[in-house]
């Protein structure tokens, strides 16, 4: 099995692995592009992913006060 398919990753990551093997770098302009697309929408993934965790534990803490 390739290295980019492990179980410890996000779907977002496992996309950007296989976009980046195989789209980075592309001599076809259009594959760039939708690596680029596709790596600022990685950016939003994380930040979302970040932003619920820091939720889920400020809203663990005020059920249990």
């Amino acid at each position: 099995m390739s290295s980019i398919f492990t179980p410890n990753k996000t779907s977002a990551r496992l996309l950007v692995d296989f976009a980046t093997k195989h789209w980075a770098h592309s001599d076809n302009e259009v594959l760039r592009l939708r690596y680029l697309m596709l790596y600022d929408l990685f950016i939003k993934a994380r930040s979302y992913a970040i932003l619920n965790k820091i939720c889920f534990w400020l809203a663990l803490g005020a059920g249990i006060a």
